[in-house]
């Protein structure tokens, strides 16, 4: 057993987040089940102020136009092969930290729930492109699932703030520069591509389990330039 769970950094911003949810969720991913979910944002507002105090740094960078137009065509690709159907949302100033702080509340509470919460939030801004970072939005997504619909404010009291501080301090802690990212044990794993090979990881490192089918997507292959992988984003 590693000394620490494997963690799995989720956006619900992020389409390779998204597609990385379904697969694993799909496929009856024991890396999903085990790993501690955290939660990667955006910061706005107070948190901004935050990173730029110095009390974590933000390692996430925004993308070029080209890579933007790039992603668009690629994860139309990846859906269409997962017979899915993406809706492009609009995002006017969004505030990440609605839903992040609210995502990362379930999570402290519940995995489980926290983890159930994740998908439907991906699901609704993926398959629908309604708006998750506003907050009638995301109380919708948690009564949904019978969890609190008043933690669709909690980003703006004081605990949120703090918890909210607290999640980027632990995306400094491991690096994250966007998602997916898997930890596993000492091992960072970015992108869509290496869901296969952080499962294989985290299998190698727990009680052996039947092995689980891993879908053609998701399963290895060829491998790929390092420099900038496809299937990971911010």
């Amino acid at each position: 057993m590693s000394a620490r769970p494997s963690r799995w950094y989720v956006s619900v911003r992020s389409p390779y987040s998204w597609l990385a949810l379904r697969d694993a969720d799909g496929y009856g991913s024991q890396l999903l089940a085990d790993s501690e979910m955290r939660v990667f944002f955006e910061p706005t507002g107070d948190l901004a102020g935050n990173v730029t105090e110095k009390s974590a740094v933000f390692h996430y960078t925004p993308m070029s136009r080209a890579k933007h137009l790039y992603i668009l065509r690629d994860v139309a690709r990846l859906a269409r092969q997962r017979e899915l159907t993406v809706t492009w949302p609009v995002d006017e100033n969004p505030a990440w930290e609605v839903s992040a702080v609210a995502l990362a509340q379930v999570l402290a509470e519940s995995q489980a729930d926290g983890k159930r919460l994740a998908l439907a939030l991906a699901n609704a801004r993926w398959l629908e492109g309604r708006n998750v970072h506003e907050e009638s939005t995301v109380a919708e997504c948690l009564t949904s699932l019978g969890l609190d619909g008043g933690l669709a404010s909690l980003h703006r009291t004081d605990k949120g703030l703090e918890l909210g501080r607290s999640m980027l301090k632990q995306l400094d802690r491991d690096g994250v520069f966007g998602v997916p990212y898997l930890v596993v044990g000492r091992e960072p794993y970015w992108g869509l591509e290496r869901l296969s090979p952080a499962e294989e990881a985290h299998a190698s490192t727990t009680t052996p389990r039947p092995a689980v089918s891993l879908p053609p997507t998701a399963a290895g292959g060829a491998s790929r330039p390092l420099d900038d992988q496809p299937g990971g984003c911010g």
